[in-house]
């Protein structure tokens, strides 16, 4: 480093010179604690210990040698004033920098403004050999504020050294947001004829049912039908090395639609249904499909007189597979964005199924 001085009044004293400065053998070490602040991390300086073990600075050209004299002198002052500052620089980068990003890592997000994920802690972060585990809620809330009657189970995810970041999520989560949605009314719904796909090879009037329901088309000839499926209990969901299955039990009512527009009961069907689920990474959000498993009925009501309905069983597999679970997963495709810090992006994520959970391992890259 060269400096220069010059008095600017008589008799401009002045005199120049080459600084060479070299630190060799410094350890910092830092001692963090970590707050709970509204459900997101936040660090606490709790020391830094910095040590210059040797600080050498020459400087040569003009009076080196009285500057020189006088920096061996101060070395000691000159060196701790150094610490002083590194350490200065440290607190107020995690103090303001570090925990500003922090704070904004989504853990209340908005779920199509029906519920809210809270991403919260759930307690005080675990700190083990090489990691640190950050134990968050996962928990649906019907807004505005009405949380679900369930408690949280202890859980405990797997602590593996090859990835950055392994979040590990419970059968909780998927529950709590059944009886969200649940609660709400929407795990009822109408399909028209109108929303059944030209392809499908079941189409919703008596004609297509005739072959299998000849009773129905005996009162109704070629009339469009309606099918309205309700939830009567909240689904649940399990996690195995398999996979993720979600059971559930409701009605399906069967209506006609007579030519003057009025809408009239044909029978109503009792369901359990069961669905297979796969999880997937785009970008920074993890979403959810459902895959039809299986099924089975049995008969509540009749207006078309008593029937089996394993004569239909066909035609409702179609209808389950091919329209209510392309349904059900419109709401499932949004996802959730996965609580990171601003500027940081998973890399080459892999999910994998265990028992009781979910577990997506991945490298991070921090890009801003």
């Amino acid at each position: 480093m060269r400096w220069h001085y010059r008095r600017a009044d008589w008799p401009h004293i002045s005199g120049s010179g080459k600084l060479s400065i070299d630190l060799a053998t410094t350890s910092i070490e830092i001692r963090l604690g970590v707050s709970d602040v509204a459900g997101k991390p936040s660090l606490i300086v709790q020391s830094v210990v910095i040590d210059i073990g040797h600080l050498s600075i020459h400087d040569s050209g003009g009076a080196s040698w009285l500057y020189n004299l006088f920096i061996d002198v101060l070395k000691g002052l000159i060196t701790r004033d150094i610490e002083k500052a590194i350490e200065g620089v440290i607190r107020n980068e995690i103090d303001n920098n570090l925990n500003k990003l922090l704070s904004n890592i989504p853990v209340n997000q908005n779920i199509a403004n029906i519920a809210e994920l809270e991403l919260g802690l759930s307690s005080s972060p675990l700190f083990g050999s090489g990691y640190a585990t950050f134990p968050e809620l996962g928990e649906f809330v019907l807004l505005p504020n009405r949380a679900s009657p369930y408690a949280p189970p202890p859980f405990q995810g797997i602590v593996s050294s090859s990835y950055m970041l392994e979040l590990s999520i419970s059968p909780y989560l998927l529950d709590t947001a059944s009886w969200a949605f649940f609660t709400a009314g929407y795990m009822q719904g109408t399909i028209k004829a109108d929303q059944v796909p030209a392809n499908s090879p079941v189409q919703f009037n008596t004609s297509s049912w005739s072959p299998f329901l000849p009773a129905l088309y005996q009162k109704y000839p070629n009339y469009l039908m309606q099918v309205t499926l309700k939830a009567d209990a909240v689904p649940t969901a399990t996690f195995s090395a398999s996979g993720v299955t979600v059971t559930g039990t409701g009605e399906i009512d069967i209506f006609v639609v007579l030519a003057n527009k009025e809408v009239v009961p044909a029978f109503t069907l009792g369901v359990t249904l069961s669905a297979t689920g796969t999880a997937s990474v785009s970008g920074q959000k993890i979403s959810g499909k459902l895959m039809y498993l299986s099924d089975s009925f049995y008969l509540k009501a009749s207006y078309i007189g008593p029937f089996n309905p394993a004569n239909i069983e066909t035609l409702l597999k179609f209808a389950l597979s091919g329209v209510v679970i392309p349904y059900l997963n419109n709401y499932l495709a949004p996802g959730f964005t996965i609580p990171l810090i601003d500027g940081v992006e998973v890399i080459d994520p892999v999910i994998s199924y265990n028992n009781g959970f979910i577990e997506l391992s991945t490298n991070l890259n921090y890009v801003a």
